[in-house]
């Protein structure tokens, strides 16, 4: 008997120990590249700045991985502008250090065990010479702003979580003609929104101190009181002058002297290059937030309406400097580095920087390569999630962008999920201009059995052929390989790849990839 409960007990403790891990979902100011490079090269480990990126960070053995990449993320954005063009991320951000793209990703706290579709997400535009565009209604184009926040559902719609036009409401009168607008999110249990401005900041009018500027690296909180919340736990509206200060980004306020950067000195931390990290003149903005689930409180700097400084839970962020390797902080003990899946004991998790001289900060909690030539690891955007749903991934290099055979004799698309797993890689006609969506089917109305984390929506439209077939190594990969078709007489032609993994719960679906012949 004991011997027969010994494997149950054993189950039981994973499985609480898989709900308790945490993960860090995070978007790039450049690309990444995953530590499991080493293991397979190709497009699925060469994570960019577009994709939904996540590291499940554990002593020795954090691996960076894409959640979504922007391969299957143009499948959703479809052909918005109408230009004939539905490979989005080729060529939008025109130099490598364009303050364009995903500025900012979050995830509801109700949320349990994410997948890509829990990921809200805003784009930041600065200099952008096109929108982005998304699709409502079923294919009706929307131009996003700045601290529109969407996640994407199919067939061309997405559902917003919060509008700019409600921040501006919240945040109030603007001075200088300010633009509000949150950078990054963070939402705790009982409703109360935490946020970041995005790029230049803007002016609040919640706190009883008055009207006050916020910085793009300052802390701001809506309370749950003043938020509406619609069926779907999205923002109805927000009160006006709610918005609030908790902490700026330099300065002081009438609760004491501390600031966020102050908070980052404090911490003791090193940069890229393994010297100490000192934030003046450096700091860029904060483009990351999440909840601290060490827990803690800690005291903001600024009063809420009633003149109070009521203690707030310890928040992590992150800074958009190419200098800091990536390095995430906490407001916990006045500012400190940031230590993941602890499991409340201090020194047994992932450290998520260096905190000893002369070692650089590398972004291995990240789970990707160090790169200071190219400024990698750089985050944008950053939270803190549950243990997400990992699929089967398909990805391709250049965005999907296929050249003619000239140029690449072989067309490769790479793959990623269990190991020892037989992948079809599947083939069919892609949209084709003009047409804003790239149509989908809900797999669930499919006379096939197919596994609970595989893709959702089914891309294929016509009847598919098999482009190829491989089985995964031991590390999950696998690469399907056939003679490049693009004889250079279709430019701008379009097709749709998504492949079945043969899984032993049933069919797997990967995410898709649309291609463009270029």
């Amino acid at each position: 008997m004991i011997k027969s409960l010994l494997p149950l007990a054993a189950l039981t403790c994973l499985s609480a120990y898989a709900e308790a891990q945490q993960a860090i979902l995070f978007t790039g100011r450049f690309p990444f590249v995953s530590l499991d490079a080493s293991n397979h090269s190709g497009a699925v480990v060469e994570m960019s700045e577009f994709d939904f990126s996540y590291s499940l960070a554990l002593p020795g053995q954090s691996i960076g991985r894409t959640l979504m990449p922007a391969t299957a993320m143009q499948c959703y954005l479809g052909d918005g502008d109408a230009n004939g063009n539905y490979l989005k991320f080729s060529n939008w951000k025109p130099s490598y250090f364009t303050n364009i793209g995903i500025d900012g990703v979050f995830v509801k706290n109700s949320v349990t065990a994410p997948s890509w579709q829990d990921v809200y997400w805003t784009p930041r535009l600065d200099a952008a010479a096109d929108p982005m565009e998304v699709l409502t209604n079923n294919g009706t184009p929307v131009a996003l702003a700045e601290g529109d926040w969407v996640r994407f559902l199919p067939n061309g719609n997405v559902e917003f979580f919060l509008t700019q036009a409600q921040l501006a409401i919240a945040a109030g009168l603007q001075p200088n003609n300010d633009v509000p607008a949150a950078g990054s999110l963070a939402q705790a249990s009982n409703g109360d929104l935490y946020y970041c401005p995005h790029d230049g900041g803007h002016w609040v009018n919640g706190n009883q101190s008055g009207q006050v500027f916020c910085y793009d690296g300052a802390i701001c909180k809506i309370d749950a009181a003043n938020i509406t919340y619609d069926a779907n736990g999205n923002i109805a509206n927000l009160a006006p002058d709610s918005a609030r200060l908790l902490i700026n980004e330099i300065g002081s306020g009438p609760g004491g002297t501390v600031n966020v950067r102050q908070l980052v000195d404090n911490a003791g931390s090193y940069d890229r290059t393994g010297a100490p990290i000192v934030t003046a003149g450096v700091y860029g903005k904060t483009g990351g937030l999440g909840i601290d689930a060490n827990g803690g409180t800690w005291l903001p700097m600024f009063p809420d309406a009633t003149g109070a400084f009521p203690a707030e839970p310890n928040l992590v962020f992150c800074s958009n400097a190419g200098s800091y390797g990536g390095t995430i902080w906490t407001t916990a003990n006045n500012g400190d580095v940031f230590e993941i899946n602890n499991f409340g004991t201090p020194g047994i998790g992932v450290l998520c920087g260096s905190k000893t001289p002369g070692i650089p900060a590398d972004g291995a909690w990240l789970g990707v390569q160090l790169d200071v030539g190219n400024f990698q690891p750089t985050l944008l955007g950053m939270t803190i999630i549950p243990w997400p749903q990992e699929t089967l991934i398909a990805d391709m290099d250049n965005f999907g962008s296929l050249p003619d055979n000239t140029a690449a004799a072989n067309w490769d698309i790479d793959f990623h999920g269990a190991s020892n797993t037989a992948v079809f890689g599947l083939l069919s006609l892609g949209p084709q201009a003009p047409n804003p969506t790239v149509p989908s089917l809900d797999i669930g109305v499919l006379p096939l059995t197919f596994a609970a984390n595989s893709w959702p929506d089914l891309f294929h439209q016509t009847t598919p052929i098999t482009l190829g077939f491989g089985v995964s190594d031991a590390f999950g990969y696998t690469t399907i390989s056939t003679p490049n078709p693009n004889t250079g007489a279709f430019m701008g032609f379009t097709l749709m790849v998504q492949g079945v993994g043969l899984d032993p719960t049933g069919f797997q679906l990967s995410s898709p990839v649309v291609v463009q012949l270029q």
